[in-house]
């Protein structure tokens, strides 16, 4: 019953409007914008789920955000314990998307060929103690990827390149500093991602 009910909850946060809102199509951006305030109910409702006071834990399930279009919500406090959750071919464009203090301790998350063209996404105070996140394939066009002052970050995140980023990334490699904390290559403020005035 959990494995549908989670299955459900994330279908309710993808958007059949995706495409079109690329592409402009009025009806369907109106009917996406109207939808809003649904997606970040259900954002919310998995978040409870996944934090450590949660009466019912959904931390070891498996979640597939896959083609979900973020245009904000809110992970802060979440735990990624056990299983698979997959942001695989999501597209982060509008407002916050928080995982302030969200912690990765285990299971695997994927942010795999994942888009992220404007808006905020934080990771600002998370934790990466364990599992693996990956990054692979993601392209940063815009907005800003946050994870400045990362809590731990003794299992970092892989990006799926070494050294320069790939073309149209506009983003710098990060690296490991002292007490753990992610800095740019360069030693420019912790940071991921470009600035893109919205």
């Amino acid at each position: 019953m959990t494995s549908i009910t989670t299955d459900g909850t994330c279908d309710h946060a993808r958007s059949p409007e995706r495409i079109a809102t690329a592409h402009g199509c009025n009806a369907h951006r109106l009917a996406f914008r109207g939808n809003r305030e649904v997606r970040h109910t259900v954002i919310r409702v998995i978040t409870a789920h996944l934090r450590a006071q949660a009466a019912v834990s959904w931390q070891r399930r498996d979640l597939d955000f896959t083609g979900v279009v973020f245009d904000g919500g809110d992970f802060t406090h979440a735990q990624f314990s056990g299983g698979t959750v997959g942001f695989a071919h999501s597209h982060f464009f509008a407002g916050p998307v928080n995982f302030d203090r969200a912690s990765f301790c285990g299971g695997a998350v994927s942010f795999r060929a994942v888009s992220f063209s404007g808006g905020t996404v934080n990771f600002e105070n998370a934790a990466f103690s364990g599992g693996t996140v990956s990054f692979a394939g993601a392209l940063f066009s815009g907005g800003e990827v946050n994870f400045s002052l990362a809590a731990d970050w003794s299992r970092p995140p892989t990006f799926g390149w070494q050294g320069t980023p790939p073309p149209g990334s506009c983003c710098q490699q990060l690296t490991t500093a002292t007490r753990n904390e992610p800095v740019f290559a360069d030693g420019r403020p912790r940071q991921y991602g470009v600035a893109s005035s919205l």
